[in-house]
């Protein structure tokens, strides 16, 4: 299992690590700003966003706990470790 501290702040745009995906920029940046708030709070915790996004958990990329509140899967704990490790 990752830790959050394995992470540095997510500063730069993740460019290509949904590579394939649909609306892959939008779905990179929403997990750029997930993993900073994990950041933030020095614990993966579910954040809350304006939006649903349906697709990102079909994607097996989140994981839906409340209205419009999110967990960053393990999946998209290790496409972030891949851009954004210490």
């Amino acid at each position: 299992m990752i830790s959050i501290n394995e992470f540095k702040d997510p500063e730069v745009h993740p460019y290509g690590m949904l590579q394939g995906y649909t609306n892959a920029n939008e779905k990179e940046s929403l997990l750029c700003f997930l993993l900073g708030k994990c950041i933030e709070a020095n614990a993966w915790v579910a954040v809350t966003t304006k939006y649903s996004h349906p697709t990102m958990v079909e994607d097996g990329l989140l994981e839906m706990v409340g209205i419009s509140q999110y967990l960053l899967t393990e999946k998209a704990k290790g496409l972030l470790y891949t851009v954004y490790h210490k």
